[in-house]
């Protein structure tokens, strides 16, 4: 599992498995500001969560930041 945070939008990303390149994912919404990524067989591929540090879920320590 790989986890990303972009500081510019406070967007925490967690991706649980890569697929390929074209591979159409379904999204679904658990809340107003966090989705879950599922691949054509519907497991789940990732997850996102809007205003990440916000919330107060954010591990600083335990993320990889994207360049804005």
């Amino acid at each position: 599992m790989k986890r990303f945070y972009a500081k510019d939008t406070d967007t925490l990303m967690f991706v649980f498995r890569d697929v390929s390149a074209g591979e159409e994912l379904d999204h679904v919404d658990l809340d107003d500001d966090t989705s879950l990524e599922l691949d054509c067989d519907g497991y789940p591929v990732g997850l996102t969560i809007e205003f990440a540090k916000k919330r107060g879920i954010l591990p600083e320590h335990a993320t990889e930041q994207i360049p804005a």
